[in-house]
């Protein structure tokens, strides 16, 4: 069976090619397609039997239409800017360490923190040298005993201590 399909209508005319919009919008619609995980034999076949005008194409014209896709997608690739993806995963890391801390779920505020950290990569030397110095002076903890502490493990300890104060305070008030 032949891979071809017949590029005329009922009528016999052959259809006039898309202008640039249109073409523009088939491509997104297989863009979409991709990013929702279908390879290339799978989105030809949806557009094949899904869509108006896959209908009228050949599998090879389809096929041209994945691989223009996927041009865009690695244009796209390129201008992305890591910062803006970065300051909103800090601030979403940030207002889900506050929302948990506030009802007193330390687990997920830990874990906030530690992929706050993981994502910084506050574990390099350079930056924990300067971090342990910074966490002893704001914390009066002697440096010694921040020496290969991880800002994950001192989180802990500072939380583990925030909770044995409160316990503390809460004994006293009663």
């Amino acid at each position: 069976m032949s891979d071809e399909v017949e590029m005329t209508d009922e009528t016999g005319i052959i259809p006039a090619p898309p202008d640039v919009d249109e073409m523009e919008s088939r491509v997104e619609e297989v863009v979409a397609l991709i990013a929702k995980g279908l390879n290339q034999r799978e989105v030809v076949r949806y557009l094949n039997e899904k869509t108006e005008w896959g209908k009228e194409l050949s599998r090879r014209h389809l096929r041209r239409y994945v691989a223009k896709a996927r041009e865009q997608l690695v244009t796209e690739a390129q201008t992305i800017d890591k910062r803006f993806y970065l300051m909103r995963f800090l601030r979403r890391m940030d207002m889900l360490f506050q929302a948990s801390f506030k009802v007193q779920d330390y687990k997920t505020a830990i874990s906030a923190e530690r992929e706050t950290a993981r994502v910084l990569d506050l574990g390099r030397g350079d930056v924990s040298i300067a971090w342990e110095q910074a966490a002893a002076e704001a914390f009066n903890i002697p440096a010694d005993e921040l020496k290969g502490m991880s800002a994950s493990d001192l989180f802990e300890r500072l939380l583990s201590q925030h909770v044995e104060d409160a316990t503390f305070e809460e004994i006293e008030n009663d």
